[in-house]
């Protein structure tokens, strides 16, 4: 099998084959907000919506809140086909309908994550 070559789509590089993962986390904070149902009812159907054409395969949200020493409270994980993939939703002119959309459903500035998968089990 031969190596993976890495690509460079504007500032993302992607090492193909494996995809990409894609992750946004919530910060805990002394007075932030999330309302969970909000997130899974309409945020995320509006994502999947828009980026499921770069793309985004699935994606898995994970309740943390019940822990009261994680920095934060939830984190969504998302499968895209490639890193590639990714740049182009996040270049998409969907990417202000969704940003906007945070304010409907929490006080927070989420954190972005992303990368090359290297591995899979």
């Amino acid at each position: 099998m031969s190596q993976p070559i890495p690509v460079r789509v504007g500032y993302f590089y992607q090492m193909s084959g494996q995809g990409a993962s894609v992750i946004v986390a919530y910060p805990r904070t002394a007075d932030s907000t999330f309302n969970k149902d909000y997130y899974l009812s309409t945020h995320m159907p509006l994502v999947k919506k828009h980026w499921t054409k770069h793309g985004l395969k699935s994606y898995a949200v994970t309740d943390l809140s019940s822990s009261d020493d994680a920095p934060y409270t939830y984190i969504v994980v998302m499968d895209f086909e490639s890193l590639e993939g990714f740049g182009a939703a996040a270049q998409d002119e969907s990417i202000k309908e969704i940003m906007g959309d945070v304010d409907n459903f929490s006080n927070v500035k989420p954190v972005l994550l992303h990368g090359s998968v290297i591995g899979r089990g």
